[in-house]
């Protein structure tokens, strides 16, 4: 399967050259010109990606910072790269707040973008989680398997349980889910969202991990505390 890169530049001629030469090294890139358009992009890889390359300064409601906030609360376990000509130390400094793996600065040689990519793909962007128990999720494929055998969900289980693997401690908002998993027009929801995670309490009660109700919030996926 071929790593998938977000990659998010506002200028076409900058932007096709880059995508190119990501191409070039057997990666699948997908392209956007801009924050809203990004964002209506992952929504509808379901946020799969290994990567996401963020120019900073663009246009419209949504600047690089702003749609990395909306990635990290998809995924938190993808690595973000800034890729920018504000290469200001301020700009540097709210990159890294905004959960940057690195900062590059932009450049006609693309090199140093490319060695970035690979750090991050290296490092182990996996997407098949061990929960315990001879359990295993994959979050690319949506796949449960219990003890060797693979456990069919339905869709909003699934997404569900994809989007807890990939915010792994990190509180999940109920209004979140909802909005992911249905769009816009999610009126009345929670309940399916509580009825779900019932199931999937029920599908990993032999696991190492737990799903928390975080009260007026939404969910988080933790590992079990083990007895001493």
């Amino acid at each position: 399967m071929k790593h998938k890169i977000l990659y998010v530049e506002d200028d076409l001629v900058f932007r096709n050259q880059v995508q190119k030469r990501l191409e070039a090294q057997g990666w699948k890139v997908i392209v956007a010109s801009d924050g809203k358009e990004a964002m209506d992009k992952f929504q509808a890889e379901q946020g799969n990606f290994d990567v996401a390359v963020l120019d900073v300064g663009l246009p419209g409601a949504y600047d690089g910072f702003q749609l990395a906030e909306y990635i990290e609360k998809c995924n938190t376990r993808i690595p973000l790269i800034y890729y920018s000509s504000l290469a200001t130390l301020d700009k540097i400094r709210i990159g890294y707040k905004h959960g940057a793996k690195s900062y590059v600065v932009k450049a006609d040689d693309i090199d140093e973008l490319v060695v970035e990519i690979e750090n991050c793909l290296r490092e182990g962007n996996g997407h098949k989680n061990y929960l315990g128990g001879g359990i295993f999720f994959d979050t690319a494929t949506k796949s449960l398997e219990i003890a060797g055998r693979k456990e069919k969900l339905g869709y909003v289980d699934e997404e569900i349980l994809a989007m807890l693997c990939k915010n792994w401690n990190n509180v999940v908002e109920t209004n979140w889910i909802c909005e992911f998993v249905w769009g816009k027009e999610n009126w009345g929801k929670e309940v399916q969202v509580r009825k779900s995670i019932r199931r999937l309490r029920e599908l990993l009660k032999d696991s190492s991990v737990e799903i928390k109700t975080e009260r007026n919030k939404g969910y988080r996926l933790v590992e079990l505390q083990k007895d001493l």
